[in-house]
């Protein structure tokens, strides 16, 4: 693995946080028991490399969630080129006011979802990262960037590494 310096660092984080606000969905694994499961989410980018999605309280990725929290996020636009896995912890929204905010700005990003918004079985999660794998085959082929984060959202370490 190859570090970054300080330079490359802030071009990476805003090209992250970009990559970030661009998409919209992503495929989130979740697992129980030794069971994986996938589902495709529409995310909104908050702040600090944190996302949040909806979903409801019948479906696995919630049941899932609220007993093993750990999370892998995938996020893509269906080039090679470009990709963004996220690994972290997902948080269950129970502040209603911030329910209630999330509603008013989903429904600003998306306005077809209102009736969805309405429902009482909805949920929010919010998802912190601790590691963010960004491959751009632009910058360098089979190389990705690896950011690794704390509690605080803070990137404590940036590395180069080789994918093949």
């Amino acid at each position: 693995m190859e570090k970054s310096d300080n330079n490359d660092q802030s071009i990476l984080e805003e090209n992250v946080v970009k990559y970030l606000k661009d998409h919209r969905q992503c495929v989130i694994g979740t697992s129980l028991n030794d069971t994986p499961f996938v589902a495709k989410v529409y995310y909104y980018y908050i702040s600090n490399y944190e996302l949040v999605f909806s979903t409801f309280s019948h479906l696995n990725k919630f049941k899932n969630i609220l007993k093993n929290p750990k999370v892998a996020i995938f996020i893509d636009d269906g080039s090679p080129a470009n990709c963004l896995h996220y690994q972290g912890t997902a948080e269950l929204i129970t502040s209603q006011e911030e329910i209630d905010k999330l509603r008013e700005y989903i429904l600003t990003q998306d306005p077809p979802f209102r009736k969805f918004m309405k429902r009482s079985d909805i949920k929010f999660f919010k998802v912190k990262p601790h590691t963010i794998y960004y491959t751009d085959y632009q910058k360098k082929l089979f190389y990705r960037d690896v950011l690794k984060l704390d509690n605080n959202m803070h990137i404590t370490e940036v590395n180069n590494e080789r994918i093949f």
